[in-house]
């Protein structure tokens, strides 16, 4: 791919939106259907959304790494965001969907071998679709943070797109594009 493109945090939050509103929230319909001049008011309307969710149990990680949840400010932490091409052997997740927090730390949070466990079984993983990869190149673009934690394996963690990814990988993809955080260091 040769250099990775570097991308602004409002491009990172207005591609989650979106996401968001394909699945109809409606306060993530409103907001990316929203214009904005600047981004301050910008950011503004997405930390109210940010707050909205928290309050209500819809936490993402998302959120967390773009703009905040009250107690918690880890996107205070990120030097830059890049649009890269990656491989699906290096991303890991520490949450997804139902609770599956047994199968991930099984795996230590690899999705490559979680999605070889979901082949093997796939009636204990009804919510996932491993039979087809999204059509939309848009939604083959995942969000991750570039560093390893302690007891996952793994270089990338995927903070939206674990069931995408999954359905990639399940069908063979290597490689994907996703927005991924870089760290301060």
């Amino acid at each position: 791919m040769g250099v990775p493109s570097v991308v602004t945090r409002r491009q990172v939050a207005e591609y989650f939106l979106r996401l968001e509103a394909d699945k109809n929230d409606i306060l993530a319909i409103k907001l990316a259907s929203d214009i904005f001049s600047n981004d301050a008011d910008f950011f503004q309307q997405y930390r109210a959304y940010a707050n909205v969710c928290k309050n209500e149990k819809r936490d993402s990680p998302v959120l967390v790494w773009t703009v905040g949840v009250p107690g918690d400010d880890r996107f205070q932490d990120i030097k830059e965001w890049r649009l890269e091409k990656v491989n699906l052997d290096e991303l890991y997740s520490c949450a997804m969907g139902r609770n599956m927090k047994t199968e991930l730390d099984a795996v230590k949070g690899n999705l490559k071998t979680l999605t070889a466990l979901m082949k093997n079984n796939p009636s204990n993983y009804p919510e996932f679709d491993l039979s087809r990869i999204p059509s939309d190149n848009e939604k083959q673009i995942a969000i991750g943070v570039a560093h390893s934690i302690t007891g996952r394996q793994g270089s990338i963690e995927l903070i939206d797109g674990a069931h995408r990814v999954v359905s990639m990988i399940a069908n063979d993809v290597s490689y994907i594009f996703a927005y991924l955080a870089v760290l301060k260091r």
